[in-house]
């Protein structure tokens, strides 16, 4: 619209900055008054993080903006030469916010923040300037309803629709410069003006932490807040968004942090008091995250470059370099995505993988044999698991030995790991079904077994065991529990003692460097592997450093026998939030909730109008409210690193009792539905989980193995001492809705679904055992006259799936409701029947793929 010349004020003696209309638009009366409605905006705002306008003159015809010079380049320019650094990038944010907070407060909307219109002076001091666009309270408009203005790479879905605009379109606009800032690129880049539009409407932007892999979490709910489609789920205020940045800065020790703004207008003390509540818990939280995580470090300065080796469709894991590290064999589920089988791929050919078995069973976990002869792997059939060798060029498989499928997750699926002599092979593996995995050695010529490790009884066990190169030293995962951190342990190869090297969240994966020197390991937060990254530690001791360069969402890394060459798996899990309708003509599932982020957990509120959630959209599992339409999301828990789950709403609806790692193991909590700081109800030295409240809203049952077996508890609202109800086992305890009994399943991944009377008794199978259907994990609902619950003994006529039924609690009996074609995901409260029984919340997995990446030159 104009051209800026630098000029000379030589009756102030100063050097100012002069704009003009260009001479294209000079006769255009439009673009004339939008030269003056500039002038006017900027003049009325008198802040030092935005260009000061001196007057607006005309001469000769030509009208002209006087405005201060600043000795400085654009934020577009700076940008160019490189991503800027986290500190710089939140400190211009914060500038640019607190510009935009006192431009908002005097009711003008900019309607065109981008890093063209940004300055920085020689001091580092923000200067918004070009108002062009900007809209004035209480101002005739100079655009039509409908019309678009602004650059669209910036504007916000309103802006794109022709909608009215408000300050949030410019809070929209700070979101996408601050992902600039930090990735050089804008949120929804594409070749062409239709494309950048089309991506605002319907798509998420890749994730920050996935260009620059050190990016705190934190950072990314930020990003991921400013950039909501749905304005009411976005910042409300420009001084909300300089809240969180501000406590962003504090977190990571920032030179540039500064005090946040005083409290703003009624209508925001839920975002005053969440931030506040998570830098209290940040301050007194740090030590304990520290020592769950491990240590926040930086990442090497040097950036690894990773490529797909493989991208068919479905999943592709369990990677195996052959000793030349010229192969790779995988386990793939095949191109209709229907079973596991062994394959093997040659790095950088363009020709399909070779296929080696194509039995009806589940192949999985492939390891090639050091001399190149063999690739052992596990056959999976029921409630055994096998261990099979097979030649790379396909062929006949031997079977070597049979492992029982254990009850533990860690114990069901077997992993395998040669010694370097190739005489034998380290299996990760039950004898009992009843107890935990352990580390055998296992002979390849004979099958015969030897333990060689001990993990503690009602543990899940010991997995991913890898030998050094060297041959003198094994490495192995040992879990606790699903919640807790699991422990990278080292001992002797032949057996001794296992020495602690590290405890991680979640390890999926361990391998060594040739030099047996150092280990590279994958981890993530607890139930999220979309966080999960590689790291590598010095088997000395020390602290773990990450991989740069490699993201997000990677897990089970190997490393090639000559060290030049690393592979690992790379997935997409996306369950989301579905709604069902029981009643009515349509019964075809809506799509509720869902992000770019796991959603899990839903339950309705007790009068059917909010719908409580535990949602990874924050970049961390935290607990988020809606409307039960999906609409307007608000994150309640800002726990920034430590978990939430299982959010269960109290009979009042005025609080929300849910499950955390806080305090290091997984404890019970409850926090107002309003907001606020959460208060820990239930605190053990085990695992406290899957809470819920009593009808009269008194007490809160929740699951503990606090002594040695997971058993179902009760505790008083406000504390104090827990009361065991269940005997025999007990996991995710409801009360019915008479108050009469305590429904739960007997454990984790048992099936079955029992009672208790509230008061005390006899305890009583309501359902059995369904074909291996884990009731016990909240796959069924208490409701008024009976249970639904599902059932996945019967595939669906339509597909495979689950049939939903309902079991009349007056006469038992079982009638069909509904055939899910996709079934709901796995985990706590997949399903939740609204209270006036006419459509269901359940949480369904959209996405579940994974690909093999290659790292080339890895050192």
């Amino acid at each position: 619209m104009g051209e800026v010349w630098k000029a000379e004020d030589t009756q102030l003696r100063r050097t100012v900055a002069l704009k003009f209309l260009s001479r294209e638009t000079l006769d255009r009366e439009e673009v004339k008054a939008r030269l003056i409605r500039e002038a006017q905006a900027a003049a009325s705002l008198d802040h030092p993080n935005i260009c000061a306008v001196h007057g607006i003159h005309d001469d000769g015809g030509q009208t002209f903006i006087a405005m201060a010079y600043i000795d400085g380049p654009s934020l577009a320019e700076k940008i160019a030469e490189r991503p800027l650094p986290l500190d710089e990038a939140v400190e211009i944010a914060g500038q640019l916010a607190e510009g935009l907070a006192e431009a908002h407060e005097k009711g003008v909307i900019h309607r065109d923040i981008k890093p063209q219109n940004i300055m920085l002076t020689a001091k580092g001091q923000v200067k918004i300037t070009d108002f062009g666009l900007a809209s004035l309270s209480g101002r005739s408009k100079l655009t039509k309803p409908g019309t678009t203005l602004g650059t669209p790479a910036y504007m916000s879905p309103e802006q794109l629709e022709g909608r009215e605009v408000d300050r949030r379109a410019d809070i929209w606009a700070l979101g996408c410069v601050l992902y600039e800032m930090l990735t050089r690129r804008t949120p929804f880049a594409a070749d062409y003006e239709q494309a950048i539009a089309y991506g605002i409407l319907n798509e998420d932007p890749e994730p920050i932490t996935a260009q620059r892999s050190q990016m705190p979490m934190e950072l990314e709910r930020i990003v991921n807040k400013a950039l909501a489609k749905d304005r009411g789920a976005r910042y409300q205020h420009a001084d909300d968004f300089l809240v969180d940045l501000r406590e962003l800065q504090k977190a990571h020790g920032s030179k540039a942090a500064k005090a946040a703004p005083a409290a703003g207008a009624p209508g925001r003390k839920l975002w005053y008091v969440g931030a506040a509540a998570a830098a209290l818990l940040l301050v007194l939280l740090g030590v304990v995250g520290s020592r769950l995580t491990g240590p926040s470090v930086p990442e090497p300065e040097s950036q690894l470059t990773a490529v797909p080796l493989t991208s068919f469709e479905g999943r592709e894991q369990d990677a195996t370099f052959s000793p030349d590290g010229n192969q790779v064999a995988f386990a793939w589920n095949g191109p209709n995505q229907d079973n596991f089988d062994i394959y093997v791929q040659v790095v950088g050919s363009a020709s399909p993988p070779l296929r080696l078995t194509s039995d009806p069973a589940t192949d999985v976990a492939p390891a090639w044999s050091p001399d190149g002869r063999r690739i052992a792997f596990v056959r999976s059939v029921g409630e055994r698991n096998t261990v099979h060798l097979i030649s790379p060029l396909g062929g006949p498989d031997r079977e070597l030995a049979r492992f029982p499928s254990g009850s533990s997750r860690a114990s069901r699926f077997l992993t395998l790991a040669w010694l370097p002599d190739a005489d034998s092979l380290l299996v990760a593996g039950t004898e009992s079904a009843n107890e935990p995995a352990a580390i055998y050695s296992l002979s390849a010529a004979t099958g015969v077994k030897v333990r060689l490790t001990s993990p503690t009884a009602g543990s899940l066990g010991d997995q991913h065991a890898a030998v050094s190169p060297d041959g003198n030293t094994m490495a192995f995962v040992r879990y606790a529990s699903l919640a807790a951190p699991a422990h990278i342990h080292l001992m002797p190869s032949q057996g001794g003692e296992p020495k602690l090297l590290a405890r991680h969240s979640t390890i999926r994966g361990v391998t060594w460097l040739p030099d047996s020197r150092e280990i590279i390991f994958s981890s993530g937060s607890f139930g999220q592997n979309q966080t999960s990254r590689l790291w590598r530690i010095a088997v000395g001791g020390g602290d773990p450093t990450l991989l740069a360069g490699i993201g997000v969402n990677a897990s089970n890394p190997v490393v090639a026998p000559s060290g030049n060459r690393l592979v690992f798996e790379r997935s997409v899990s996306e369950p989301n939030i579905w709604r069902y309708e029981l009643e009515g003509s349509s019964n075809e599932p809506q799509k509720l909730i869902a992000s770019t982020q796991p959603e899990r957990s839903a339950q309705l509120s007790p009068d059917g109008k909010r719908i409580a959630f535990a949602s990874w959209r924050s970049g961390n599992a935290e607990i988020w409210l809606a409307g039960s339409d999906g609409s307007n999301p608000i994150q309640l828990t800002s726990l920034s690193g430590p978990a939430a789950g299982s959010p269960r709403w109290s009979p009042d609806g005025q609080s929300i009792a849910f499950d955390s790692n806080l305090q290091g193991s997984w404890d019970v909590y409850v926090v107002n539905a309003q907001g606020g700081a959460p208060r820990v109800v239930a605190l053990g030295e085990g695992e406290e989980s899957r809470a819920s409240w009593s009808r009269d809203g008194q007490w809160i049952y929740f699951n503990s193995d606090r002594g040695g077996t997971h058993q179902i508890y009760r505790i008083p609202v406000q504390g104090g001492e827990p009361v065991q109800v269940s005997h025999a086992g007990g996991y995710n305890p409801f009360e019915s809705p008479d108050g009469r009994f305590v429904y739960y399943g007997r454990g984790p991944m048992e099936a079955g679904l029992w009672r208790i009377p509230a008061e005390g008794g006899d305890e009583e199978a309501v359902l059995p055992a369904l074909g291996g259907v884990a009731v016990g994990r909240g796959r069924w609902d208490v409701v008024e006259d009976g249970v639904y619950f599902l059932d996945d003994a019967e595939a669906p006529e339509a597909g495979s799936g689950v049939v939903l039924k309902f079991l009349d609690l007056d006469t038992r009996q079982v009638r069909h409701v509904a055939d899910l074609e996709q079934p709901p995901a796995q985990g706590s409260t997949p399903f939740d029947v609204a209270p006036d029984g006419s459509w269901f919340a359940y949480v369904r997995r959209d996405q579940s793929d994974s690909d093999l990446i290659l790292v080339e030159d890895f050192r």
